[in-house]
């Protein structure tokens, strides 16, 4: 506590929650798809690392099993996701991108890479670096 002065956690605090909201603010304008963060977040997570059990996902995620079966029910009804049993073990049920999932995600990326492009515009790319490797730093030396 005495390397960082309270002022500075305070402004740091402040700062995050509020480009956080900011964030969100902008992803809910400007996505076309009516589809939430998390939903995305989590389409993202299945194309990249393949089928995950929703155990998984919500870890990940860090939402509670109740939060990632109500947004797997809305992913599988709109045809995002699927869920497929294992065959030698059917009480197992993987959650699966779909076709569809992923020309959404793709069209999300997009969305994504134009908001993080607009909320970056007055960094240098020095600073974006810089940005970068803090937040690495910050992930590595927190993780669970």
């Amino acid at each position: 506590m005495d390397r960082i002065q309270k002022q500075d956690i305070h402004h740091i605090y402040s700062m995050y929650n509020v480009l956080g909201r900011r964030w969100m603010t902008d992803w809910n304008k400007r996505t076309t798809m009516n589809v939430p963060h998390t939903h995305f977040m989590a389409l993202e997570i299945l194309e990249l690392e393949g089928p995950q059990r929703a155990t998984v996902l919500a870890n990940t995620l860090a939402i509670t099993s109740g939060g990632v079966t109500v947004m797997t029910d809305k992913l599988v009804k709109s045809e995002l996701v699927k869920r497929v049993m294992q065959e030698d073990d059917r009480r197992v049920v993987m959650l699966e991108i779909t076709e569809k999932g992923r020309a959404v995600l793709f069209e999300l990326q997009e969305q994504r890479t134009i908001m993080i492009d607009n909320l970056m515009k007055d960094l240098t790319e020095s600073e974006v670096q810089e940005l970068l490797r803090i937040y690495k730093k910050l992930l590595d030396a927190h993780q669970d």
